[in-house]
């Protein structure tokens, strides 16, 4: 077979197209999948995607915000599709925020001006690399920091976290739950130190799914207290909104 005769390429329409697609303004049409799998053939999409094995960023940021008393962090993920050498594949994306603090990846950190936040093929990957860059400073006014001398496993205010538990329960069983048990566990995403825990009603059938349900915190016995004022705060809810149905239920009777 006779080697193919070379063919001249015409980069004239080719620096022509890419200048229409590349205006600004946005009058040329978005380009086609087949244009864009063409395309990372030649180069590639986005970033290189950063490094984050053997990190547990996700625990040293649980850990430091329990220690400076912050509120917990919110992970938000999305799965983008990102053209690699001719073929589409799903990648993953994770912005972490912590209020007061901002969001990581955002631009300036992170993400560089005209490129966007680097994505991940596995999402576990892209939680650990949100993570690593929150929270990114602090606050103008920063939060002191805990009493100090504590022993180690000890509680500042055992007796105050015992009562949240006891308020619980007793809420609980007022209002025809019956009693609570928390059952607290390892979470098996993070290192050792840290709990997931949930409430076990007597009589639960019909709550909401995820009442008081919690997950990455330090400690068992603050996983259990944790779990108990999230149960209280629903339970108030819960209460005042009885109160309402029973006030409308009167006064429709009263206006029969």
């Amino acid at each position: 077979m006779e080697p193919l005769t070379p063919v001249r390429v015409p980069w004239d329409r080719l620096r022509a197209w890419i200048d229409w697609h590349a205006d600004d303004e946005g009058r040329a049409p978005p380009l086609t999948k087949s244009e864009l799998e063409a395309i990372s053939r030649l180069v590639p999409f986005g970033q290189r995607e950063p490094d984050v094995s053997g990190e547990d960023s996700v625990s040293s940021l649980l850990h430091l915000i329990q220690a400076r008393r912050l509120p917990a962090p919110t992970f938000v993920d999305g799965t983008v599709f990102v053209p690699v050498e001719g073929t589409m594949m799903s990648r993953f994306r994770c912005v972490c925020s912590v209020e007061g603090f901002g969001s990581f990846p955002c631009l300036g950190l992170g993400v560089g001006d005209g490129l966007e936040a680097p994505t991940f093929q596995n999402k576990k990957d892209a939680k650990k690399y949100a993570a690593n860059g929150s929270p990114p400073k602090p606050p103008a006014n920063p939060i002191a920091d805990p009493p100090k001398a504590l022993p180690k496993h000890a509680s500042p205010i055992p007796e105050e976290e015992d009562s949240i538990i006891r308020k619980a329960a007793e809420s609980a069983a007022d209002m025809g739950f019956g009693t609570l048990d928390i059952v607290t566990e390892p979470d098996a995403e993070l290192r050792s130190g840290f709990f997931r825990g949930r409430p076990v009603f007597e009589h639960g059938v019909g709550l909401p799914q995820g009442v008081g349900v919690v997950e990455g915190v330090l400690g068992k016995r603050e996983a259990r207290v944790l779990v108990a004022d999230r149960v209280l705060l629903w339970l108030e809810g819960e209460r005042r909104e009885r109160r309402e149905r029973r006030g409308l239920r009167l006064r429709c009777c009263l206006r029969g």
